[in-house]
């Protein structure tokens, strides 16, 4: 993706995200293949592949395409041993074992919450072989955690140069360079930020807000799941009964079950994100194959023809609810040649007028300091630096150590900034009466401001 950014630009990487996603959809549909027929998995990928957090976040840049392709395809390799295993030769078994520990490390590469679905899976492999000799089981296992190596070594990075292998998470376990309990504590604090409540009866209410009350690019979720959340939840429960068991069997359905409460459990009492939901949706599906089995093969008309409907009527919604999506973000107008892509930035994005006279007017020696003007620092083009999520924390610290607004022009200096580029009134909400006062002297004896847009302001820092 970095190198078709920089080689082909925007359209060719969202095109690899929307490849991605179409190989997470191919892994689940041959995953549902493995216990069911064509037609269970055809509807069980529909209820993946059309979840609007999957599709939204396929061309958002986010990692979750690459995760779910991992993870998906991890899936289905150990299906595949565990259907196999029985009959393989010791050397086939370690191969297989192999690939799928190499699979299983890639998903914790691409994202920290990855280590739950890859120490899920190693369990599951331990658990697997424990009945067999000591030597083979130490054996296999020991394949799968070697193969898993590469995976790991991201993690292994952080552990050595930052002091923290899942920087900058669990700072109170770990530590972390460059980080602090403040930081630590406001980011905690802002994925809890996601959700409707976390009350005994939010929690009961949780599906049917996330399934329809969730919105993208707000803490509503971050967005909404739509009814087949609601549908194949009540599938994969379904799918656990005994009564299922019995006129659908399924070989890897214990294995899907306790990886999907996991799952869902880290999502419920964690951060309520859609896209953290997506891995826990994709168990679902797949978990879901033998009650679908079992709707496909009824013979009653009606009844076929009524789940029939329902599966139309959540693909309706989805559809539509994706439609106001795209017609409220217009994203297809410079796609198309519409309208010129940097007149549809200044519309969508928060200030670009200002970052375009950063990008202008501002040399390759500035070194910019942004503060509270949110993750667009993509579309920078000089030398910044931003504090995302504690957006004013190496100003407050500035402000907080300096005598008065010259001496905080001489730290951002001394600090090797040349600009501050503000929202401004964000910023002067979150100072106390002293550091207001502070940055108000500042303003007026350390600082000369050259744009403002609305609410942002481009102040150039004077020398003192």
């Amino acid at each position: 993706m970095t190198v078709l950014l920089a080689v082909a630009g925007d359209r060719a990487a969202q095109g690899f995200s929307i490849l991605q996603n179409l190989g997470a959809a191919g892994a689940l549909f041959s995953l549902v293949r493995q216990a069911a027929g064509p037609w269970s998995a055809m509807v069980c990928t529909l209820g993946f592949a059309t979840l609007p957090p999957v599709v939204y976040f396929t061309g958002c840049g986010y990692v979750e395409p690459a995760f779910l392709l991992a993870f998906g395809s991890s899936l289905l390799a150990w299906a595949i041993y565990k259907k196999r295993s029985g009959v393989l030769a010791e050397g086939a078994r370690l191969r297989m074992l192999g690939f799928l520990g190499l699979l299983a490390g890639w998903i914790p590469a691409l994202k920290y919450n990855g280590l739950i679905y890859f120490g899920l899976i190693g369990l599951g492999i331990l658990w697997q072989e424990r009945k067999g000799p000591t030597g083979q089981s130490l054996l296999r296992c020991g394949m799968f955690g070697l193969t898993a190596l590469p995976g790991l070594s991201w993690l292994a990075w952080n552990w050595i140069t930052l002091g923290n292998p899942v920087y900058p998470l669990a700072w109170f376990l770990f530590g972390g360079a460059g980080w602090d309990e403040v930081r630590a504590l406001s980011y905690s604090r802002y994925f809890d930020l996601f959700g409707m409540g976390r009350t005994f009866s939010d929690y009961l209410l949780l599906p049917w807000r996330f399934a329809f009350s969730g919105k993208f690019d707000s803490m509503l979720f971050d967005g909404a799941a739509g009814p087949f959340l609601l549908v194949f939840t009540f599938l994969a429960a379904a799918s656990m009964t005994p009564w299922v068991n019995r006129r659908a069997p399924c070989f890897f359905r214990k294995e899907l079950g306790w990886m999907f409460l996991v799952s869902a459990a880290f999502f419920v009492f964690g951060t309520q994100q859609a896209r953290f939901w997506l891995p826990s949706h994709l168990l679902a599906c797949s978990l879901a194959a033998p009650a679908v089995e079992i709707w496909v093969r009824v013979k009653s008309g009606w009844i076929r023809s009524g789940l029939g409907l329902i599966m139309i009527a959540c693909l309706v919604w989805n559809g539509v609810y994706l439609g106001r999506q795209i017609a409220l973000v217009a994203y297809y107008r410079p796609v198309l040649g519409f309208e010129k892509e940097e007149d549809f930035l200044a519309r969508k994005v928060a200030g670009f007028p200002a970052i375009r006279f950063l990008n202008r007017n501002l040399s390759e020696s500035s070194r910019c300091l942004c503060v509270w003007t949110g993750v667009y620092g993509y579309y920078i083009e000089r030398p910044y630096y931003s504090d995302t999520f504690v957006e004013d924390a190496t100003l407050k610290e500035l402000i907080q150590a300096s005598t008065d607004g010259e001496d905080l022009a001489r730290r951002l200096v001394d600090a090797r900034f040349t600009h501050l580029y503000v929202h401004l009134p964000l910023l002067l909400r979150n100072l106390d009466p002293r550091q207001l006062a502070l940055f108000s002297d500042f303003v007026k004896r350390g600082a000369s401001e050259v744009y403002h847009y609305q609410d942002f302001h481009v102040f150039a820092i004077l020398k003192q």
